[in-house]
């Protein structure tokens, strides 16, 4: 998808021009929902990407990656609660999924649970499809590796 490429390379701005015209062709199209939303969350329109995501939930609740971008968007307000009702709404439905792993991960660590966040990157990276999503594999391996400093840090220093 050319919109997806736009996003990775930066191009964002370009990105949500296309992704906003296959929304209006297509309506019932998740996936350009989906990444419309992402989109917009990056830049700074929660709310927006917000009923994006959440018409992309209603359409397909089986759509992990969706709702753990739900739950990314109440992190970005500070809403945890409703991110960790994402995060159990994801485990609820498939308890090995990464995306809920990670999620839970971030919403330990602003709860200030180290080693809960860190056992929750451990479960993301244990489950995650590596083929399909190896960014976000990257990302956990990143976290992990921080928080691992983090910890030695404490203990040692």
């Amino acid at each position: 998808m050319l919109a997806e490429l736009l996003v990775r390379t930066g191009r964002s701005v370009a990105a949500r021009g296309l992704l906003e015209k296959a929304v209006a062709l297509d309506p019932g199209d998740v996936e350009s929902r989906y990444h419309l939303a992402v989109v917009l969350g990056e830049m700074g329109q929660a709310r927006r990407a917000e009923e994006l995501l959440g018409s992309v939930v209603r359409l397909r609740p089986d759509y992990l990656a969706a709702r753990e971008q739900l739950g990314l968007n109440h992190l970005r307000r500070g809403d945890q609660e409703g991110a960790a009702r994402e995060a159990n709404a994801i485990l609820a439905r498939s308890p090995r999924a990464a995306e809920g792993h990670r999620l839970m991960a971030l919403i330990l660590w602003k709860q200030r649970d180290i080693e809960g966040s860190l056992a929750e990157c451990a479960l993301a990276l244990a489950n995650a499809n590596v083929r399909s999503d190896s960014s976000s594999v990257i990302s956990s391996l990143n976290r992990y590796r921080k928080l691992r400093e983090l910890i030695n840090k404490t203990l040692i220093g």
